[in-house]
């Protein structure tokens, strides 16, 4: 199977988890919130932290640090819940990231983006700022999860 060519080139909303820089595109970005109390999901992953209801939508929030495995830790003080619009089978879906803090957006060019690299979840690395950030791919991290059966039984409300 050829690999599909993908723009990574825009603005991105850079946070960070732990002691990284990561970013998403933009244009994934719905909103951020202060930290609130979820709904636990019984038996699920261990970074899945449970679900919120946000304008009669089930968002299930997911804990990046834990995800990644970066031990040092749970969220700060300042941490914050960004909600981004993911790819789900059956249409787009709202998916919340529980983060240390926000830092800014950068716009990340062509020449900014270190080549060859091939990480899960990464669409690349670019240095901006003179700091590397990690850029996710927000659909990566969403296939890969169980989550889809926790919103509404499987089946996702188109937004």
């Amino acid at each position: 199977m050829g690999s599909i060519s993908r723009r990574i080139e825009g603005r991105y909303l850079t946070f960070s988890i732990s002691h990284e820089e990561y970013g998403v595109e933009i244009h994934r970005i719905r909103e951020i919130i202060s930290p609130v109390i979820l709904e636990v999901i019984p038996g699920s992953a261990a970074h899945v932290r449970g679900v919120l209801k946000l304008r009669g939508k089930i968002v299930p929030v997911l804990d990046l640090r834990e995800r990644f495995g970066l031990k040092d830790g749970r969220a700060q003080g300042s941490s914050c819940i960004v909600t981004v619009l993911a790819k789900g089978w059956n249409g787009p879906f709202l998916l919340g990231f529980l983060v240390d803090g926000i830092r800014e957006v950068v716009e990340v060019r062509d020449e900014d983006l270190e080549k060859d690299l091939t990480i899960e979840f990464l669409m690349g690395k670019a240095t901006c700022e003179e700091r590397k950030d990690l850029l996710l791919d927000v659909d990566k991290v969403a296939e890969r999860e169980e989550i889809v059966k926790y919103t509404f039984g499987g089946s996702h409300e188109a937004l």
